[in-house]
């Protein structure tokens, strides 16, 4: 009966853990939540993005693989949260211009290069997607950094969608702002931006 009794006490613990559970789709500003709150993929959006996509346009490759974390606990906001994470690997010429994959594993997602933002669930905020529905699609928005230029803010969209079987990524990066001071420092992201890439799942 003891042992009964413990084990309710613990459950109980735990539960008490990660509540209210919000789920990502929500957008939830942290400001808004309650402390240890889970904001949790619910509907396990991330899942469809997760593996190796791979861009190819004439002597470019650029490749991008994605794995979800979940119950991350972050300590600014008090909150656990779920995340979708991703590094890359972009070739000129069969030459690496950058190679993030051996950070994919890193504890801290926001210390990943690729780390998800929020869930896009229309088709009015920035980029707009030509080939979104309205009803049906949804994108994920991230953070995105290059080693070296961190101060270059950028972000990305991907959207997926399936053909014949096929499952692919239109994925759009953007820049918005840098805040370097020298004049020495690479203004640009090596990557493609300010265009919709197709990547396929390897």
């Amino acid at each position: 009966m003891k042992k009964i009794i413990i084990l309710f006490i613990l459950l109980g613990f735990a539960c008490k853990a990660q509540t209210p559970i919000y789920p990502i789709r929500e957008n939830r500003p942290s400001s808004k939540a309650v402390d240890n709150s889970y904001s949790k993929d619910t509907f396990n959006d991330f899942d469809m993005f997760t593996g190796t996509w791979v861009h190819t346009d004439g002597n470019k490759e650029f490749k991008i693989t994605f794995q979800k974390k979940l119950m991350f606990y972050n300590d600014v906001t008090k909150m656990y949260e779920d995340k979708l994470v991703g590094e890359y690997i972009y070739k000129v010429n069969g030459t690496e211009e950058v190679n993030t994959i051996s950070n994919l594993n890193c504890a801290d997602p926001y210390n990943n290069n690729i780390t998800s933002e929020r869930v896009m669930l229309d088709n009015n905020s920035y980029p707009l997607c030509p080939s979104c529905d309205d009803l049906n699609d949804f994108r994920i928005r991230f953070y995105f950094t290059q080693p070296g230029r961190e101060y270059i803010f950028a972000s990305l969209a991907a959207k997926h969608y399936q053909v014949n079987n096929i499952e692919y990524l239109d994925v759009f990066i953007w820049t918005r702002t840098s805040m370097t001071t020298d004049p020495n420092d690479p203004k640009y992201l090596s990557v493609p931006v300010f265009t919709y890439l197709t990547f396929v799942k390897e």
